[in-house]
């Protein structure tokens, strides 16, 4: 399977997850670190409290 093969070989590559809430982004690590990825990062309270509390950059 195409997927798993891209999976494997991309397993311990940083992933950086973010959503509105950090509800999704919660789950979404939770299932890659199931499949065996070590190397994730969840903004835990997501784009609206934690991106936008610390004045990080946005685009309209």
């Amino acid at each position: 399977n195409e997927i798993y093969e891209v999976s494997e070989k991309n397993i311990h590559k940083k992933i950086i997850l973010i959503c509105r809430s950090g509800s999704r982004t919660k789950l979404a690590s939770n299932l890659l670190a199931e499949q065996g990825f070590s190397n994730i990062y969840n903004v835990r309270y997501g784009f609206q409290y934690d991106w936008l509390k610390v004045k990080l950059p946005t685009e309209k």
